[in-house]
Formats: C-alpha cells, structure tokens, sequence
C-alpha cells in the first residue's frame, strides 16, 4: 500500500509539469520581488507633478506700491516707442508695417473708454501683435509704464486745474487723499469712494466717471450746469492722480 505522503509527491511532480502551474508560480514570484522590492526601498512616491498655473487677468496684480509715470516713461521709450511713437501717439518706426496697429494712447475717445486692468493683462500677456512682458518687466515696472501711458491723455496745465476744481468742490466729501474721509463725509448716509484705492479705480473707466460728475449719482450733485466739459475732464484727471505719480514737468 503506498502511504499518503508518497501519493502527495507524486501529485505534485504531475502538477508542476503542466503549464498553468508554471505560469502561476512564475506570478507569484514576480509579485513577492515587486513587494519586497518596495518594502526594502522605504521610500514614498513622488506625487505627481503640479501643472502650472495660467495666469490670473490683472485685477488680481493690483498695484502695492504707487506706479511712477516718470519711471514709466523711462521703460516706454526702451520698449514701446518703437511702434507706440515717442509721444504715445501710434506712430513709432515700425507702426507702418501692415501687420501692426498700435494703439494711439493720445487718442481721449479711445483713452477714456478703457479699463486699466484689461491694459494690464494686455502688456503682461500679449494682444495680437502685441508681445507679452511677463518675463521682461516686473509687476511695478508694467504698472508704471501703463501710468505713463495713462498721462498722455491729460497736461500738467490740466492736472492744475483739475486740483483747484477738486479742492473746491470735491474735497469736503472725497478728502484731501480721495479716500472718502472729508469734513461732511461722516454726515453721509452713503459712502464716497475711494479714489486712492486702486483695487476700485483699475475697475472704471473715466467716462463711467465723467456720467456720474454730469448726471449726478445718489448723494452726489450734477455738475452738468457748474463745470464746463473741460473742467469735468480736468478734476477727472486729477481724481487719477490719487493713485499714480505723475511725470515731472
């Protein structure tokens, strides 16, 4: 009589002959090297590698510092001039070329219809022919060339004339910084804006301004019969001055 032991051999030696085994023991293997290889190693897996971000539009990179049009005009004549014209007016050495239509920074229609911020996102991005300077100038370079640019729509002899206008008639509400603070504010019901804010002014174009001094607005009066056009103009140019440095004269 053969003994267990001896016919659990034998089916052993049969079943290591057939192919399915082979196949499972060689599995097995590969499994406890790939296991004992990670266990040995100790070390954890790198996590996947963070794809990088696009950038935000500008109204996220507000200004922290207050932008400089004399800085600005330093950077304008080494990097824009060229196709914007030393005076901003569209018309550098390259503007000619067919595919290139720079914009007129002169031109008060087109100035007074824009929003800071998408200039911004313009200069720091690119704008069809436009190239992009998010790596060629810094944050505070960028704002102060776009201030600059800003400047182009308005005069020192306007700039002066819109501050005694303000001092006037704006100051006792607005404050002498335009942060809202005059001597009647407190007896407001409403608040004034802040025109040293640059998170509210990159956020409104200057004819939004010029309806509201013309129409009048809630608490704030209709300058339409007091003020001139041109003097409406002139203490909306100066308001921007609350957040810029403008060139010297």
């Amino acid at each position: 009589m053969i003994c267990l032991s001896q016919k659990r051999e034998a089916w052993i030696i049969t079943l290591s002959k057939t192919r399915s085994f082979k196949v499972a023991v060689l599995i097995i293997l590969s499994l406890a090297v790939l296991i004992g290889g990670a266990a040995g190693c100790g070390k954890k897996p790198k996590p996947p590698a963070k794809k990088p971000q696009p950038e935000e539009p500008g109204a996220k990179f507000f200004p922290t510092v207050k932008p400089s049009a004399g800085a600005g005009q330093l950077i304008y004549n080494s990097k824009c001039a060229i196709c914007h014209g030393p005076n901003g007016a569209g018309d550098g050495p390259t503007a000619a070329k067919p595919h290139l239509k720079p914009a007129n920074f002169t031109d008060t229609k087109f100035m007074r219809n824009e929003l800071l911020q998408d200039l911004f996102e313009s200069v720091t991005n690119g704008r069809k022919a436009m190239p992009k300077f998010k790596k060629k100038l810094t944050t505070e370079q960028r704002w102060d060339v776009l201030f600059f640019v800003w400047s182009r729509q308005t005069s020192p002899m306007q700039l002066a004339a819109g501050k005694n206008i303000y001092t006037k008639n704006c100051l006792p509400c607005h404050g002498r910084l335009g942060d809202g603070r005059g001597s009647r504010a407190s007896g407001l019901r409403a608040k004034s804006p802040r025109f040293n804010d640059p998170e509210f002014m990159m956020k409104e174009k200057s004819n939004n301004f010029f309806a509201v001094l013309t129409n009048g607005e809630k608490l704030m009066p209709s300058y339409k019969k007091t003020l001139t056009d041109d003097q409406r103009w002139n203490v909306i140019d100066y308001t921007w001055t609350f957040v810029y440095t403008p060139a010297p004269k």
